[in-house]
């Protein structure tokens, strides 16, 4: 998502649980990216990533090569098959409006946004958490 001032915040968003995580990046570049979303996601279990078409993902070999996932890409101009990072984007927008000038945001301060997120209940998930959806999700592949 990119801001005033070419500032850019990566969201990633897993889809079962919709648990979100953003990350500042002070350039768009590929690499900067990949770094980004390796060092968020290798917090967390993932198996596969879907990107938009964005030149800024074509490092996607090493996010692949780091992390052990699949990467798939969405179809131009099909927003809704990445729907679950849609919704997060939309959301993040709500506490950081697309004018808001984000040089001074801290790492620390979109954890809490996202810790935030996360920890709201959504009705698609009959009022549980992303969180505890998330959790339950690993619980449920380890358990396996």
């Amino acid at each position: 998502m990119v801001y005033t001032h070419k500032q850019v915040i990566n969201a990633v968003s897993e889809r079962v649980s919709s648990l979100a995580t953003f990350a500042t990046i002070t350039r768009r570049t590929a690499v900067q990216i990949a770094e980004a979303v390796i060092k968020k996601l290798s917090q967390y279990s993932a198996y596969t990533i879907i990107f938009d078409n964005g030149s800024e993902f074509t490092a996607y070999d090493l996010m692949t090569e780091a992390l052990g996932v699949v990467v798939y890409f969405a179809d131009p101009h099909s927003s809704w098959q990445r729907s679950s990072n849609e919704n997060n984007n939309r959301q993040l927008r709500a506490y950081l409006p697309k004018s808001s000038d984000i040089r001074n945001l801290t790492q620390k301060e979109l954890d809490n946004i996202s810790r935030e997120l996360n920890n709201e209940p959504r009705r698609r998930f009959n009022w549980h958490i992303p969180q505890g959806v998330y959790d339950w999700v690993c619980r449920s592949l380890t358990n396996s």
